[in-house]
């Protein structure tokens, strides 16, 4: 379906995924926003990435779900939805893949409720049939997720010239994170390494394992560690720092989404399993080793976007899969804490040749 700029004025994005899928949207978000310059663009997130939402500046308002015990914000998410609906969006468009048919029928009830005029998605295996615009899409997928939307808004007419992700750090994120470091003791010419060990239970590689790589590479006098989270994950992280014996600044919980960004910016490595920081550093091109199991790697693979990204990933027969936990886990426990410890000193070599 081919549409005028003149015919659209209330646009709205649905991506109810985590930080990793609203980045990888932007630049279909971007080139819908180059389309219809004249448009109100708006954007609805769950309730924990809206803050990031708001940071890439991806749109004039931003609404949000919240999609953890969501029987806690009934009221709320019903007051945003009635809110959307009274605007009167003429283009609805949800970027994410309808992974089953209770996915699809929240997607289809909220557009039901919102009423754009058209609604537009992707046609995940035949779920997507109530859209007015679609893209063919199968379960597992075979392309970087950042293809589908870009061949979702080019359905609806919209020419794509730039793919790039535009992660602005601030001036004032760049002092906060600076603080943090500097009352812990690093400086400037320190190795700074970052572990992110948490994420989904399934898609965690086990503590022993970053504890190990931590003895490995503790060897060089200059390096200094640092280990991200939430603030779930805090407990996680000072299991890891205890079992390796290696000092390390836990930051589990300490960093807004901004001050991420800049501390991963200040990182000569950062080792993680599949998540939302993953794609942070791939972003930001920060030497990077990603750690995937259960997680659909052609779809996120983060060498997609990043040229200093490593990828570790043994295929099981049962992979890829959408468990959040796993009994067997035998996807990243077939991941050996020195084969990632030989990966991150040939990283660290090549990054410290490019900056000779």
């Amino acid at each position: 379906m081919r549409i005028g700029p003149e015919d659209i004025k209330k646009i709205l994005i649905i991506n109810l995924g985590g930080i990793g899928d609203v980045l990888i949207s932007s630049p279909a978000v971007r080139a819908l926003k180059d389309h219809f310059p004249g448009a109100e663009l708006y954007f609805l997130s769950a309730g924990r990435v809206a803050g990031v939402v708001r940071g890439l500046s991806l749109a004039d308002r931003v609404f949000s779900l919240e999609l953890e015990r969501p029987f806690l914000h009934i009221l709320a998410n019903l007051k945003n939805i009635a809110a959307l609906r009274g605007l009167r969006i003429d283009l609805g468009i949800n970027m994410r893949t309808l992974v089953s048919g209770s996915s699809a029928g929240k997607i289809k009830y909220i557009m039901a409720q919102i009423a754009p005029r058209i609604k537009a998605g992707r046609d995940t295996e035949g779920r997507g049939y109530f859209f007015d615009v679609k893209i063919p899409e199968e379960n597992v997928g075979g392309k970087y997720e950042m293809e589908y939307d870009l061949e979702l808004v080019r359905a609806l007419g919209v020419t794509v010239h730039d793919k790039s992700i535009y992660l602005p750090i601030t001036e004032e994120s760049c002092l906060r994170a600076g603080r943090i470091l500097a009352a812990a003791g690093i400086i400037e010419s320190d190795t700074l390494i970052a572990i992110h060990p948490g994420g989904k239970p399934s898609h965690r590689w086990a503590s022993d394992n970053f504890a190990r790589v931590m003895q490995i590479l503790r060897n060089n006098p200059g390096r200094r560690f640092i280990i991200t989270g939430s603030r779930d994950e805090a407990r996680l992280v000072q299991d890891i720092i205890g079992k390796s014996g290696v000092k390390a600044l836990n930051l589990a919980g300490r960093l807004a989404f901004g001050d991420l960004c800049a501390v991963l910016k200040r990182c000569r490595l950062y080792i993680a399993n599949d998540t939302g920081p993953m794609h942070i550093a791939a972003v930001l091109n920060t030497p990077l080793i990603a750690l995937f199991g259960p997680g659909y790697v052609d779809r996120y693979d983060p060498r997609n976007i990043s040229s200093k990204a490593v990828v570790f990933h043994n295929k099981e027969r049962c992979s890829p899969c959408n468990k959040t936990v796993c009994g067997s886990m035998k996807c990243m426990g077939s991941i050996s804490a020195e084969e990632v410890a030989l990966a991150a000193e040939s990283l660290l070599g090549r990054n410290e040749k490019e900056e000779a």
